[in-house]
């Protein structure tokens, strides 16, 4: 390519031109997120002693922050990995700055964008900021069946709309989203997406269920598929290879990966605390025994069951712990209605739910009366964690 040859002498005017600006406004510190237009101002703020701060999104630093990372007081980083290709005095592990918009969007207003229910889950499919064409064909080849237990929200790229689907019910697409993506992300229950650096600190920062699809190696140079690698790996996302993508695989993803984030939802302490402050009340509360399982239960919320998503032995295990504190307090309680519990802490046909509602939801008028079904359907729920 031509251009090869003439960006030396562009980056050469350009650190001339950003030298004389940053004279002018001499400003206390440079920040970078990277591309070829970063270098000269980085090099030009460091021949004037101006310190410069370096954020490499991916996983291994692209080419135009290598050629800054010398001159850099310090580089910071999304990736635990990407660490060791820093040098140790200046690698920070900072993860990405999120746009906090993002967390403030309104379900309801996306409800009623897509002309979508609220009893039934949402699928949102985003392909990036153009779109990825064997995602947008394999969502499409697959909705006769992903219809049948989501309705898809799908933001499928610039020209890239389905004439022939524009109508089809509980399916919306959209060329790109801007003031109303936030409200998107709000409403959705589980994300399919491309693996970019930004797109998944985003998904984790709004702590949604994620199928990543990373761009191929024959696409790119590979940072996508070390991003969807690390995020997998610590347990934030489920991944598929683009060369094997096929309808049919995205459907047992998608599936799998909402059947397990429901029955995680077992895990929130919101109920159980609920359910304390009414055993405090009652006589012969036992505080020594029940505020330690109270805290503990706490505790292992905080800490986090994400290795739960690959099989992680502790995880599996921190759960099982929790759940069985969990049903000591709830089990002891004989004011307690099941049938509010199962309202505040299931979504309606999830595996907990199901598990929970025969035994507890529609039999029970108190725990005490149904303290063997109870214990019957935590156990089940106890060897559903197990068999992940």
């Amino acid at each position: 390519d031509l251009k090869n040859f003439t960006d030396p002498f562009r980056v050469i005017k350009g650190y001339g031109e950003a030298r004389k600006y940053l004279k002018e406004i001499r400003p206390d510190i440079v920040f970078s997120k990277g591309g070829f237009v970063s270098v000269p101002v980085v090099r030009a703020a460091s021949s004037l002693k101006i310190p410069c701060v370096i954020h490499e999104s991916d996983m291994t630093p692209g080419l135009a922050n290598k050629l800054c990372i010398p001159v850099a007081a310090k580089v910071c980083c999304n990736f635990p990995e990407t660490l060791h290709s820093l040098p140790t005095e200046k690698a920070v592990l900072t993860g990405s700055p999120i746009r906090d918009e993002l967390s403030k969007g309104n379900k309801l207003a996306a409800l009623e964008l897509c002309h979508f229910t609220a009893n039934k889950p949402v699928l949102m499919v985003i392909g990036g900021s153009l779109g990825a064409a064997s995602i947008n064909q394999a969502v499409r080849e697959a909705l006769p069946k992903l219809l049948n237990d989501f309705q898809i929200v799908h933001i499928c790229g610039h020209e890239k709309i389905d004439n022939l689907l524009l109508n089809q019910s509980g399916y919306a697409q959209f060329e790109y989203l801007k003031a109303e993506l936030k409200d998107v992300f709000a409403m959705a229950d589980v994300v399919v997406s491309r693996a970019g650096a930004n797109a998944i600190c985003e998904l984790l920062a709004l702590k949604k269920p994620n199928l990543l699809i990373p761009l191929s190696a024959g696409s790119s140079r590979g940072d996508q598929i070390l991003n969807a690698r690390s995020f997998e790996t610590q347990g934030y996302s489920m991944v598929i290879d683009e060369d094997y993508l096929s309808p049919d695989l995205l459907v047992e993803k998608v599936q799998e990966l909402y059947t397990l984030q429901s029955d995680l939802e077992w895990l929130n302490v919101e109920a159980v605390k609920l359910a304390f402050a009414d055993m405090k009340k009652q006589k012969g509360y036992d505080a020594a025994k029940y505020e330690p399982m109270l805290n503990e239960l706490v505790r292992l919320e905080k800490k986090g069951f994400k290795g739960i998503y690959n099989g992680d032995e502790q995880a599996i295990a921190d759960a099982k712990k929790a759940l069985e504190c969990k049903r000591a307090i709830l089990l002891a309680n004989p004011l307690l209605d099941a049938d509010k519990i199962v309202a505040a802490r299931f979504k309606v046909g999830s595996k907990a739910h199901q598990i929970m509602t025969p035994s507890l939801g529609t039999q029970a008028n108190n725990w005490s009366n149904q303290e063997s079904a109870g214990r019957e359907g935590f156990d089940a729920e106890i060897v559903e964690l197990s068999n992940l």
